[in-house]
């Protein structure tokens, strides 16, 4: 039986970062492990230091007074959030991470998202969160990434709320108008204590305490920029689309375990994880 999906909108091309359509999907791991071979089969995987996945620790970040995670409580995924994301893999049995992280500042208004990254050094991210991330000389492109991470901090310091823990299969069209993602082994966990210090200078995995939620399927994330190919879309239509969020996921685990303080809602509003 065929289920409604998301209706396919068309945006000019560019480049996958930026403007882009977002359409996410929950499988079960059967389904996941046949979907990839199936994409397979039309767009490439994209590989990370000779492997087909990464492992990605995503440490999403709020102001003092928890304002977006407020904000995530009362308006779901329809929101902005802002994040430091570290890749990482395994070497001889070893973590081997990359010496930057990404930061990222996302926004989503139904299945449009606008998202922006800049790469910085592990150094440099205690005074980005502490004062800002804007910074001379630096290309067109990341000044604008940079201004619009500082944009929605309002002038606050950030701090880490939670991560976000999972391995990731990408595949990516040529012209990088087309990219598809498959998450597994999702967990959310609260930030190691003395994150982005000497202390804990990087958040590895073996400095994760235990989750506080896992996500048990797999998470399909189809991101386009111009029209969805009628491949793709034949091989996800008996699949429902869904409204997740690893920010509203890992913001409810931390409200269920008393970890988030509640802010009163408006007037003819629920919290969305009671």
């Amino acid at each position: 039986m065929s289920h409604a999906v998301a209706p396919r909108h068309s945006v000019a091309p560019r480049r996958l970062t930026g403007v882009r359509q977002e359409v996410k999907h929950l499988l079960t791991p059967a389904q996941g492990s046949a979907l990839a071979q199936a994409i397979s089969q039309h767009v490439p995987i994209k590989t990370h230091g000779g492997f087909d996945h990464s492992w990605r620790i995503s440490i999403y970040l709020d102001t003092p007074d928890f304002s977006m995670a407020h904000r995530a409580l009362i308006h779901g995924s329809q929101t902005t959030k802002l994040r430091a994301k570290q890749y990482y893999n395994y070497k001889n049995g070893a973590e081997v991470y990359d010496d930057t992280y990404w930061l990222e500042s996302k926004t989503r208004a139904r299945s449009m998202v606008e998202k922006m990254r800049f790469r910085a050094p592990k150094a440099d991210i205690p005074d980005i969160l502490a004062y800002a991330a804007e910074k001379d000389g630096v290309s067109p492109e990341e000044a604008t990434a940079r201004l619009s991470f500082d944009k929605f901090r309002q002038g606050a310091p950030l701090l880490p709320l939670f991560i976000a823990h999972y391995r990731r299969y990408t595949y990516q069209d040529a012209d990088s108008t087309l990219r598809i993602t498959l998450d597994d082994a999702c967990t959310f966990h609260l930030p190691p204590q003395g994150l982005f210090t000497s202390q804990v200078p990087v958040a590895s995995r073996r400095h994760l305490p235990p989750p506080l939620a896992a996500e048990s399927q797999w998470i399909l994330e189809i991101k386009t920029v111009g029209v969805e190919p009628d491949w793709l879309a034949a091989l996800t239509e008996d699949i429902p689309t869904v409204d997740f969020s690893k920010f509203v996921a890992g913001v409810c685990a931390l409200h269920r375990a008393g970890r988030l303080p509640d802010a009163p809602a408006p007037q003819g509003e629920e919290n969305i994880c009671s």
